[in-house]
């Protein structure tokens, strides 16, 4: 894994002995872009080589590369040689998959509604409580934007519209002034 902070190839960033970053272009003590020296040939951090630091044509990357497939591979081939040793039931034994009795009571339509009805109620309450809580979100971030747009044109607040004195009435589409 590279360690994009101070540009090194290591297990993980805490195990990096570097304190301070170094360019990925120059290998310098300083940032990439604050970098004086990208004028003239890159030089790795790396490898001492003429490509940045972050090339993948660097030797070291090539080679940490190679280490992480290894590793890769060899998980893989030991998780599925894991795998293949558990046999798999044979899904047409009645032995591992017995018949489903059929004992219990058929469904009737008055079950059927009742379960229709509960599911309807659920939804509707779901959805009144998501709704609720966007309506709460758009007022707070409009009662916002009316302030920096208030304080951004130096107008009283009285003067711009207040987002929370009205009341959208739930039974009409008419707005209702709050007392």
């Amino acid at each position: 894994m590279k360690y994009f902070r101070f540009i090194c190839f290591s297990d993980d960033s805490k195990y990096c002995k570097q304190t301070q970053q170094i360019c990925s272009y120059c290998a310098g003590l300083h940032r990439y872009n604050v970098c004086d020296q990208k004028q003239l040939t890159p030089k790795c951090s790396n490898c001492q080589g003429s490509h940045e630091a972050t090339s993948h044509v660097c030797p070291k990357y090539i080679n940490e590369q190679k280490r992480i497939q290894t590793a890769i591979d060899r998980y893989s081939y030991s998780s599925t040689n894991t795998h293949h040793s558990t046999p798999v039931p044979n899904s047409h034994d009645l032995k591992n998959y017995p018949i489903l009795s059929s004992t219990t009571s058929p469904i009737t339509s008055e079950t059927l509604n009742s379960i229709t009805e509960a599911c309807t109620i659920a939804t509707i309450k779901a959805i009144e409580k998501i709704t609720n809580q966007l309506i709460t979100i758009f007022t707070n971030k409009m009662n916002k934007l009316v302030q920096q747009v208030s304080s951004k044109y130096h107008l009283p607040l009285d003067a711009t519209m207040d987002f929370m004195s009205c009341e959208i009435s739930p039974d009409s589409d008419t707005e209702e002034k709050k007392n």
